[in-house]
């Protein structure tokens, strides 16, 4: 994969003109110099601009001492720009007036310019500025092809400094794909890079790293082996570093589910001599004529290579006649005579795909020119969102089927994501030369699946095996673990058995999830075993599978195995094995004779009893056992086995330097022992070592520590020993406090307190003392203390002592204010202090402290009215409290309510409010800003508001306001009914006008008292008589300020007909007998829509036919009902002779055609499916994939959804 070349114009495209200028630089370099392609195409590109404010290019050719290739550039073709977001290229033609640059021979070093003289025409950009991809046509030899974003890295363009980073040193791969498979194995290379020596590679999962290096990599390109996701790769060499490089992998399909294909395209069926055009063909034209050839850029969709080309004076080597890839003389396929190397083709896909679901892009090419001097058509597809997101992206290479004789079939594997809209884009990557001419044939998208094998013998790579009867035989199925887990969270594998070549089928017992292997065991030689795996989701699809051969469910997916063959042979021997042929003296061992199935055996050796084929035995010393077998007509040779034990160490003894040692402290342990070669030590029960040596230089942990050793020969545990050791915990003490304020001269203590350890003995600044510690001070002093004891000693801590003095506060007096102002106080305090705290008093005689405050100024509100106290509290460390106080008289605030101050009122209406007191004392009323009483009467014509407030000398209330809402007279309309039939629904819209707060719906049928309709209360009515006859509806709506207001309406209801019966005996007859009753005669009557008239008795009716009856009386009303018609019984043929003598050349069922969605599934006797027909197919002729089938007899299941049936039986083929 390779970055996208991203040549930045934008800052600069706007200065290019056609004006003659100088080659006076504005820089001292170039603003961006840039490596350009790798290997035989690497050139270095640098961009400057000229003091007058051009652009100019500059192309070098790079050095590379394996570069053997000299391609030369040819300006006067385009530059051609693609922009991903977009399906349509922009061109850029560079040209020097009316004649091109034309540079042959670009040797290393050697360089060209193009100036401003060659014309910039256009460009293409995203949204950022970037130029998202340049293509540069070059020549090696007499070929001529493009530069593209195969080999094209990006690099970023800064607007503001106009400058680009200078990375010249970049990471290349052989492959310009998007995604990988992984395992795919990749080289790397590094282009670039000017200096000598090794060469250092580095790996991240992240482009912001950790970065890990590559151990033993250090030349110039080097493989890698992908793994799942996204991985990022850099190289330096001598201090110079490339950009991190990207390879992205995903698990690729491995088997795909045909049964379950999404997406399909075949290009159709085409008569042979004609040609047909395709809208998914793209920057090529259709080529319609029949016996042309397909030019340069031109396409056609035929059924034969002849038709691609004149027979009769092609200038074409092309295939003849050949069809598509699956041999069909009328199927179509693309023929593709490719130009530039551009996008070809792209169709739109929108299925109901599974969400987060594996699917595989499969397609069939191959080349249709001959070999001989023609260039191999080569493409790259891939499958993207609408959103322009590629998700996956493969390329074909050279395609190595010329002639159309064979067709390769290309695939890659996606991830649907949470898309159910896929475009597929093919591109071309050859250039438009002498062949490159592709043909295309059917492209699907299937559900993916992965694919297992099973083997007996993995090692050996056999899926068959003979073993020996009654001898075990571990099965195992294959498959990328990594692959498996992205498609099941939990894979489980289903084991079955068959011992008829798989006809039916047996699950084993041990399936499990993820279960990859399994061990049976083969005792019979006269029956072969037939085994497989079954790969699910979960137990139940995997069951499902087994059963149907595939899953009703599209979004899930399974794989079964290939079919592994067991058998087994009698032989007359016997062998001996042991569990452990060296034990250690005195343990038991198991002994057991092979295979099994012997009737008995014959046991010599200490210990041995019965005549089993296993033995349990205890062994100290040397020995020899022996065994023989009986069988039917077997008496086999002694097989016997020497089992030698191996002897334990004694006199195990372990020693330490201390028993007693302080925290941190280490100790040396020793073990001695005969005859022992490796030591375990334990530490309080755990193992902490096993070595040859017998010595270990320990810390133990604080407390009481045990070591224990156990001496070994040959991994034989002999005796052990153990020794304790004590750990005291080492002494940390600290301060109740690290610094300490007095007042000047007043006594102190200090005490240390015991962290850890147990200290006897405390010194203070060097004495010993006790603890606490007391002691007076007259100025700032330091003091230190340590402790220990007989073992252990601590680290000193200190204690900063700090001497304070008395100060003195002076506070002001303060002027009345309403509640809810604020005041400020500020106190003058003489002498310094550590805190200050500020009170309030509560009015009960009591102070409270003002929380926040601590400063010497208080900014506060006082939240109560009357006197209130202000004291402020000065404190130090340890001198005595000094405070003051001063205090304000605080007037209670005014507050008001309204009588109302929502009131509703009917137009014109007279209205009273009135203002109420709640707090304070208020003496003066303003009524929308004018002083008046505390009430106020008005006339409503509008809705309005109306705003009092009150106040005092001290006090001013919040204004309280009303909104008067004034509401108009209501009126109401019903409109005229027409008549309707009964059953039908009857909606009645009433025209209102006014202000209303409810509404009531009434009814009167047939002269009857007028009944509420409940549940109806807005402005619409629908409702469905209950009666025929004459119905009147009223409506009243309702305001609880201006009255009321109702109307009538009046509806007839008229009767429907009746369908009071349907003769069924006359149906099966051809016609049906109808007797209708109610309604308004005459009736009309309609079958299936068909108008029979006033006919009640119609005929002319199909078979197996379902008939839907409409009638209709005199006023429009109508009546329903339905019947069926049976259908004519099917004739299932017992054989057929298919040799061409036109009598009984076809298998057919008989009037199946009378059941539509009838389908024919044929297998043999094998159980393989040969052929699915439908309904109205001409029948099977007896072959399979174009290969007849012997004589035999053949098995059929018909199933029948119109009647939910399934019938199922055999024929014969008779030849």
């Amino acid at each position: 994969m390779k970055k996208t070349f991203c040549l930045i114009f934008a800052a600069v495209l706007s200065l290019l003109s056609m004006t003659a200028i100088s080659q006076n630089l504005t820089t001292e370099g170039p603003f961006c110099r840039q490596l350009v392609g790798s290997g035989i195409y690497a050139v270095r590109m640098s961009i400057e601009v000229t003091e007058d404010g051009y652009l100019r290019i500059s192309l070098t050719r790079a050095y590379s001492e394996n570069i053997q290739a000299k391609p030369s550039f040819d300006f006067d073709r385009e530059w051609k720009i693609l922009n991903p977001t977009s399906s349509q290229p922009a061109g850029m033609l560079v040209k020097s007036g009316m004649a091109g640059v034309i540079v042959s021979d670009l040797e290393n070093g050697q360089s060209i310019t193009i100036t401003k003289d060659h014309e910039l025409l256009r460009g293409a950009w995203t949204k950022n500025g970037y130029m998202t991809l340049l293509e540069i046509p070059y020549k090696i030899g007499t070929n001529i092809s493009t530069l593209t974003s195969n080999y094209l890295p990006s690099f970023p363009f800064d607007h503001d400094k106009m400058q680009c980073s200078s990375v010249s040193a970049i990471i290349t791969s052989e492959t310009d794909l998007l995604s990988l498979c992984v395992g795919s194995e990749v080289t790397l290379n590094a282009e670039g890079f000017d200096g000598n020596g090794n060469f250092v590679w580095e790996r991240s999962d992240s482009p912001d790293g950790p970065w890990e290096e590559i151990p033993g990599q250090n030349a110039s390109s080097i493989k890698i082996v992908s793994k799942n996701g996204n991985e990022y790769f850099k190289v330096s060499q001598n201090g110079t570093e490339s950009e991190p490089f990207m390879l992205t992998s995903v698990p690729c399909c491995q088997y795909t589910d045909e049964e379950r294909k999404l997406w399909s395209e075949d290009f159709g069926t085409v008569p042979k001599g004609t040609r047909e055009c395709c809208d998914y063909v793209k920057n090529h034209a259709c080529s319609r004529t029949p016996s042309t050839e397909i030019p340069d850029g031109q396409f056609a969709v035929v059924s034969n290579s002849d038709d691609a080309l004149d027979l009769d004076g092609t200038i074409y080597n092309w295939a003849r006649n050949k069809t598509d890839h699956t041999g069909n003389p009328d199927g179509g396929f693309l023929v593709v005579n490719i130009g530039q190397p551009v996008l070809f083709y792209e169709q739109e896909i929108e299925r109901d795909f599974c969400e987060n679901q594996w699917y595989h892009l499969s397609i069939f090419a191959c080349n249709i020119s001959q070999s001989s001097g023609h260039q191999a058509a080569e493409f790259r597809f891939e499958v993207a969102t609408a959103d322009g997101q590629v998700l996956a992206e493969g390329e074909t290479g050279p395609l190595q089927d010329w002639e159309m004789e064979n067709w390769t079939n290309y695939g890659i594997s996606f991830n649907s994501g949470n898309y159910n809209k896929f475009i597929i884009r093919l591109y071309s990557v050859g250039g438009a030369v002498n062949g490159n001419d592709v043909a295309i044939d059917d492209m699907s998208i299937s559900v993916c699946s992965p694919q297992i094998n099973l083997y007996a013998d993995i090692d050996a790579g056999l899926t068959d095996a003979t073993v020996d009867c009654g001898s075990d035989l571990t099965l195992s199925i294959t498959g990328s673990d990594e692959y498996l887990h992205s498609i099941y969270s939990n894979p489980y594998v289903l084991w079955q058995k068959s011992t008829d070549e798989g006809a039916t089928w047996t699950s084993m017992e041990g399936s499990g999830i993820m279960v990859s292997e399994m061990t049976v065991t083969k005792d019979d030689p006269s029956v072969t075993d037939y085994y497989r795996a079954i790969l699910a989701g979960s137990r139940e699809l995997a069951e499902e599978a087994a059963a149907t051969g595939t899953l009703s469910s599209d979004c899930e997916v399974f794989s079964i195995s290939n079919m592994v063959r067991v058998d087994c042979q009698r032989v007359c021997k016997v062998t001996i094995s042991a569990s452990d042929e060296t034990p250690c003296e005195g343990e038991e061992i198991t002994l057991t004779a092979s295979p099994g199935s012997f009737d008995s055996y014959d046991w010599t050796g200490p210990g041995v009893s019965g005549n089993g084929n296993s033995q349990t035995v205890i062994v100290n010393e040397e020995t020899t056992y022996k065994v023989s077998a009986n069988g039917p007509g077997c008496i086999t040779e002694e097989s016997s086995i020497t089992i030698t034990p191996v002897k334990k160490p004694a006199g195990t003894e372990l020693t330490a330097t201390a028993n007693e040692i302080c925290s941190g402290e280490s100790v040396t342990l020793a073990a001695t022992a005969s005859n022992a070669d490796k030591y375990e030590l334990f530490a309080n029960g755990i193992s902490i070592s096993y070595q040859e040596e017998n010595e270990w230089q320990i810390s133990p942990l604080d407390g009481e520590n045990t070591y224990k050793v156990i001496a070994y020969n040959q991994s034989c545990a002999g005796e052990t020993d153990e020794v304790k050791i004590t750990v005291h915990s080492p002494i940390e003490i600290g301060l109740q406090t690290e610094s300490l304020t007095v007042c000047k001269g007043a006594e102190a203590e200090l005490a240390a307190t015991v962290i850890a350890g147990e200290p006897t003995r405390y010194f203070w600044n060097g004495e010993e003392g006790p603890n606490p510690h007391v002691f007076t001070a007259d100025h700032d002093m330091t003091v230190e203390v340590f402790a220990e004891n007989d073992f252990c000693k601590s680290e000193p801590v200190t204690a900063s002592i700090t001497v304070q003095e008395p100060v003195k506060i002076t506070l002001p007096a303060i002027d009345d204010i309403c509640q809810g102002e604020s005041i400020s106080i500020t106190a003058v305090i003489d002498g310094s202090h550590d805190g200050i705290t500020w009170y309030e008093s509560d009015g009960n005689g009591d102070f409270v402290q003002i929380p926040g405050e601590n400063g010497t100024t208080l900014e506060t509100t006082p939240q109560r009215n009357g006197d209130v106290e202000y004291r402020i509290s000065v404190t130090t460390a340890e001198c005595p409290e000094t405070g003051a106080t001063t205090g304000v008289y605080v007037h209670e605030p005014i507050g008001i309510a309204l009588s109302d101050s929502n009131p509703t009122v009917c137009e014109g209406s007279e209205a009273t409010l009135a203002v109420s007191t709640i707090t304070g004392n208020p003496t003066r009323y303003f009524w929308n800003g004018t002083e008046a009483s505390d009430t106020y009467t008005f006339t409503a014509s509008n809705d309005m508001t109306i705003e009092v407030y009150s106040e005092n000398d001290f006090c001013k209330s919040e204004p309280a306001t009303a909104s008067i809402t004034v509401q108009k007279p209501v009126n109401v309309t019903l409109p005229e009914l027409d008549d309707i039939c009964f059953g039908d629904e009857i909606n009645i819209a009433a025209d209102i006008n006014g202000d209303y707060d409810d509404i009531v719906w009434t009814v009167s049928t047939n002269g009857n008292d007028f009944s509420t309709i409940t549940g109806e209360n807005g402005d619409r009515l629908s409702v469905t008589p209950l009666q025929t006859g004459k119905a009147e509806y009223g409506i009243e709506v309702s305001s609880r300020i201006c009255g009321t207001a109702s109307d009538f309406a009046t509806l007839n209801v008229n009767e429907a007909p009746e369908i009071l019966q349907i003769a069924d005996n006359a149906a099966s007859e051809g016609f049906v007998s109808l007797v209708i009753g109610n309604g308004t005669p005459p009736y009309s009557v309609f079958l299936n829509g068909q108008s029979y008239g006033t006919n009640t008795n119609p005929g002319g009716l199909q078979p197996n036919t379902h008939y839907n009856v409409e009638i209709s009386d005199a006023n429009g009303c109508l009546a329903y009902g339905e019947f069926q018609t049976p259908g004519m019984p099917i004739d299932i043929p017992l054989f057929f002779s298919p040799n061409g003598d036109g009598i009984n050349d076809v298998w057919k069922v008989d009037n199946l055609e009378t059941y539509p969605g009838a389908a024919i599934e044929i297998y043999d006797r094998f159980g393989r499916k040969l052929c699915t027909l439908n309904a109205n197919d001409d029948g099977w002729n007896g072959t399979y994939n174009g290969h007849d089938m012997p004589m035999d007899d053949y098995w059929y299941i018909i199933s029948i959804p119109e009647e939910n049936r399934r019938l199922s039986g055999h024929f014969t083929l008779k030849r």
